[in-house]
């Protein structure tokens, strides 16, 4: 077995599986398009051609304001090529979830139309996923392959988002910023996507990692394109990037395992409702019985604010009048029963000094 491997790796055995032209899977072409039309129609060009022998487009016009629409309706109508329009720009992330509910083919990918990434690496991305051993394939800018140098701080920002994205996922991967993700379909519609502009890619690697998907990184070819050709992501990008990876990586968690783990949210309850359970826990007599009084009483108490602040105002008031006159009452009796005894005691203290002078 291990001579087997070894061979395989060197290339001396031939792979089992599907070559370029015996691919079957059909796949969907996502291209997000805003401001391309000096590349869209050579990019739709290149993904036809690109050795995938079943082929859906579904290009999505994020309301350019050059002449993109015009080339795009250049195109002759075809069966495999599905156009969309925003009326508003939005971004890249919402041009994917516009695309999200036309997808028909088993697998799907997402090209951006600038001409940085090649379509000729589609049949080997696919194959992984034709042959299950993938749900999802990453085409990887930085495994190896020959690119145009980039940026030396395009570079260092890719692979801090990357490494940040690979701590809070618990997966390893060398380009998480990639726009090759190659998706199974049933799992990218079932994806319930947010993010409208650039934060789409670690919000699909972060929901991907947390459905556990058997992720596969291949290399790719990449020709980087400067910002003075018209690159559109910039450093307030990485930025947000930066909060979209904590937010789909952990604080989003918290709400998938309330939902999964502990069963469904109890619904809070508005003023004057009553809970499910205690309508069903709550004895049941007639109205003029001991529980109707109680409810009475229950309801009083708990009318209003102001309600209750009378109430107590009033008992207070109450018990303060009572204690006053039972202050009041008490010196009194005292002084009243003092006269009585001082009166009765009058007449005695007479006769005694009466009989002192006869005497």
């Amino acid at each position: 077995m291990l001579s087997v491997c070894l061979l395989r790796a060197f290339r001396l055995i031939p792979r089992i599986g599907p070559t370029r032209n015996e691919l079957s899977m059909k796949l969907s072409v996502i291209i997000p398009v805003y401001n391309e039309e000096k590349t869209v129609l050579e990019v739709i060009e290149r993904v036809r051609n690109c050795g995938v022998n079943d082929l859906q487009i579904i290009i999505v016009n994020d309301c350019s304001t050059d002449g993109t629409k015009a080339e795009l309706e250049k195109l002759p109508q075809a069966e495999d090529l599905v156009i969309v329009h925003h009326e508003v720009n939005k971004g890249k992330g919402a041009a994917i979830r516009t695309a999200q509910e036309h997808v028909a083919g088993e697998v799907m990918v997402i090209q951006d139309a600038d001409m940085e990434y090649s379509p000729t690496e589609f049949p080997a991305m696919l194959r992984l996923i034709e042959e299950d051993l993938a749900d999802a394939v990453f085409g990887s800018r930085y495994s190896g392959r020959e690119i145009l140098v980039d940026g030396f701080w395009h570079y260092v920002a890719n692979k801090f988002l990357t490494t940040l994205s690979n701590m809070l996922s618990n997966i390893h991967l060398t380009d998480m910023e990639t726009c090759y993700k190659m998706i199974r379909a049933d799992i990218f519609k079932d994806l319930e996507l947010e993010c409208n502009r650039f934060g789409i890619e670690p919000e699909l690697t972060a929901k991907l990692a947390r459905r556990r998907c058997r992720i596969y990184e291949a290399p790719i070819s990449y020709v980087a394109r400067r910002f003075d050709e018209g690159k559109k992501i910039g450093w307030k990008d990485g930025v947000a990037a930066i909060r979209f990876i904590f937010e789909y990586n952990l604080w989003n968690r918290e709400s998938v395992k309330a939902q999964v783990v502990g069963g469904p949210r109890k619904p809070k309850l508005t003023a004057g409702e009553v809970s499910p359970t205690a309508e069903q826990g709550a004895p049941k007599e007639e109205p003029g019985g001991k529980a109707a009084s109680s409810r009475k009483r229950g309801d009083t108490a708990k009318s209003s604010p102001a309600a209750r602040k009378r109430a107590t105002t009033k008992t207070k008031s109450a018990s303060g009048a009572k204690a006053k006159s039972k202050a009041k009452a008490v010196p009194g009796a005292k002084i009243k029963a003092k006269s009585k005894t001082k009166e009765k005691a009058k007449p005695r203290r007479e006769s005694a000094r009466a009989a002192k002078k006869k005497s």
